[in-house]
């Protein structure tokens, strides 16, 4: 039996190395969606409780890291040198596409 999690776990993008941006793009939103992450790119929302506050950055946390987990490390690496890295799930909240101007500049 297919479990979320393992479905997860097979369509996980490849890190992205530059190449086919559109396909691990679509890629990564089927993933992030199949984990149910997907509600993160919203952001937070203006009214909530303590504990949806709580929620919201727990899942943001995890949001953040899967995206990170999928980019290659010589992207990683050029990005964490920025103020960019330390907003990475802002980045992919706003627009996938802002990590063209990263993978543009190496």
């Amino acid at each position: 039996m297919l479990s979320v999690a393992n479905f997860a776990a097979t369509i996980k993008p490849p890190p992205f190395d530059g190449t086919n941006f559109k396909r691990w793009c679509e890629r990564l939103i089927l993933w992030l969606t199949a984990m149910r992450l997907m509600h993160v790119k919203e952001g937070k929302p203006e009214q909530f409780t303590p504990e949806e506050g709580r929620a919201f950055d727990g899942f943001d946390y995890l949001f953040q890291g899967c995206v990170i987990s999928v980019l290659a490390k010589n992207i990683v690496d050029h990005v964490s040198g920025s103020q960019l890295a330390r907003n990475c799930g802002m980045l992919v909240r706003l627009n996938m596409e802002c990590l063209m101007p990263v993978v543009s500049c190496m």
